[in-house]
């Protein structure tokens, strides 16, 4: 384990590698929404889902077999997690804007919590697999791990695929030779176009000249009433994925009161992944109950920001008044509930806003999509700018754990 981790250098690598991908895939599916919004059918985008779930059955298939070769740099390992990034950022362009847009509202959380409750498990078969990190003592192989993981990655094919066949939560009729969706002419029309009545000429013009220029920005129109569960969802991955995910095991090394590199520190390091792979999925779970009213959404919000603030301060020692206080007892309990509240809290917020947009039957169809796929977007483009700083950094070594 210590070769791989590097001092947390490997945790830096993979946020370059996350952050890399990201930004790159996400100018790829912006410059896709400018272009061409709505090019792709309904049965189009399911396809693309398919495709993309089956390609990672494929690398973890590979991984089982060669994810040693090349050892101590191990590039299939790495060129694995490449793949991984593409993979999972197509799949949030994907999957989540068309289940808001096509589906139930009811049927995102399912959907987000079944991705989360197989993160959790397959984390879960990992620490089975190695119950002593740093002795070098198994319970079974890596490559077994992986082809388990393979076999979780079946399972979700498996249930997209009676959930396309069966047409759960559909909201429309499918023409079931194109694969196509017509939205009704009441949705299709803008406020403009109801409200303007006339047939003069100049007015006819000016509708044609503004839907020129919003045209660019079509395929990320997003209606009032979505904006600030955009914006706070936004903010919930940068706190998960951008903050804790670069700076958790930093934070964690910091919150020892003997070294870097003491028992202390690992214990909460372990403890605070555990509990933040717990919560997240319980967080999705929870959105499937019932929506969340907008001010408790919004309190939450505050909460999770918060957390993750006291995370980026015990890694980085924002506030030199409070270095002492983690590396106390209280401080490490307090840093493993920060991480635990951060993680839960994205899971919720997250799948809570994908809610409210595919919840909003009064909004139209082709704007509950732009919605979404703006929710996407930003959550990529937000997030990764942000990872790729931090692992820069931690990869130079200008951020890393100092005994003090």
């Amino acid at each position: 384990e210590e070769p791989l981790q590097k001092d947390g250098k490997t945790y830096g690598q993979f946020s370059i590698i996350q952050g890399s991908v990201g930004l790159s895939t996400g100018l790829l599916y912006a410059f896709w929404n400018i272009w061409c919004p709505h090019c792709m059918t309904m049965r189009q985008e399911q396809i693309g889902v398919t495709t993309l779930i089956a390609l990672n059955v494929v690398a973890f298939l590979i991984l089982s077999t060669f994810w040693s070769a090349g050892a101590p740099d191990y590039p299939v390992f790495v060129g694995a997690a490449v793949a991984a990034q593409f993979i999972g950022n197509f799949t949030i362009y994907l999957l989540f804007p068309m289940v808001a847009t096509y589906y139930a509202g009811w049927l995102v959380a399912p959907v987000r919590a079944g991705t989360d409750v197989s993160s959790l498990v397959t984390s879960l078969i990992g620490q089975a697999e190695n119950p002593h990190p740093g002795s070098g003592d198994l319970t079974f192989s890596i490559s077994t791990l992986f082809f388990i993981y393979a076999v979780f990655s079946l399972c979700g094919l498996l249930a997209w695929s009676s959930i396309m066949y069966f047409g759960t939560g559909l909201r429309y009729e499918v023409d079931k030779e194109e694969g196509t969706v017509t939205l009704s002419e009441s949705e299709d029309e803008s406020d403009d176009s109801q409200t303007m009545g006339s047939d003069s000429e100049e007015v006819r013009e000016a509708m044609i000249r503004k839907s020129k220029r919003a045209y660019c920005l079509e395929g990320f129109a997003c209606p009032r009433k979505l904006v600030l569960p955009v914006i706070l969802a936004t903010l919930s991955q940068v706190a998960q994925w951008g903050i804790a995910a670069s700076l958790g095991q930093i934070g964690s090394a910091m919150a020892d009161p003997d070294s870097c590199h003491g028992s202390q520190g690992k214990r909460i390091y372990r403890l605070s992944l555990t509990s933040s792979m717990i919560a997240v999925p319980v967080g999705s779970l929870l959105s499937t109950a019932v929506a969340c009213p907008r001010l408790l959404f919004n309190i939450l919000s505050a909460i999770q920001i918060t957390s993750a603030v006291f995370i980026a301060d015990c890694a980085l020692g924002l506030f030199s008044a409070s270095v002492d206080f983690w590396k106390s007892e209280l401080g490490g309990e307090v840093y493993i509930v920060c991480f635990a509240l951060v993680g839960g809290l994205e899971g919720y917020l997250l799948t809570m806003a994908y809610r409210y947009i595919g919840d909003a039957d009064e909004v139209p169809g082709i704007r509950r999509q732009s919605a979404s796929r703006l929710l996407s977007l930003l959550g990529v483009l937000a997030v990764n700018p942000i990872s790729f700083g931090l692992g820069f950094a931690i990869d130079k070594g200008s951020v890393r754990c100092r005994d003090i």
